[in-house]
C-alpha cells in the first residue's frame, strides 16, 4: 500500500512538471524515477533545451516538484520503428 501511494504522488509531481513545461512551450512527457525526472521531448525541441536559460528554468521547475535531477530523452519518431532498442 505504501508503494502505491508513493507512486501516485510521484506521478502527480510528474504531471505537474509536464504541465509547467507545456506552459513554457516545451511539451514533454515526464517519467518519475525516484528523485529523477526523465523528460521526453521531440527532436525539434532539443535545440531549445540547449539554451542555458531554458535548462535552468526546466531544472528549477523540476526542483519545485521535488525532483533533484532531470534527464532528457528524445521521443521516438516514425523512423525509430527499426531501432535496435525499442522503448515500451
Amino acid at each position: 500500500m505504501f508503494a502505491s501511494s508513493a507512486d501516485a504522488e510521484s506521478k502527480r509531481k510528474a504531471d505537474l512538471l509536464a504541465q509547467s513545461l507545456a506552459g513554457m512551450g516545451l511539451p514533454a512527457r515526464v517519467e518519475p524515477r525516484a528523485m529523477l525526472a526523465v523528460i521526453q521531448v521531440s527532436a525539434s525541441l532539443m535545440s531549445r533545451l540547449a539554451e542555458p536559460e531554458i535548462r535552468r528554468a526546466v531544472l528549477a521547475l523540476a526542483r519545485e516538484q521535488g525532483f533533484t535531477h532531470v534527464a532528457v530523452e528524445l521521443a521516438a519518431g516514425p523512423a525509430d520503428g527499426d531501432a535496435a532498442l525499442r522503448r515500451p
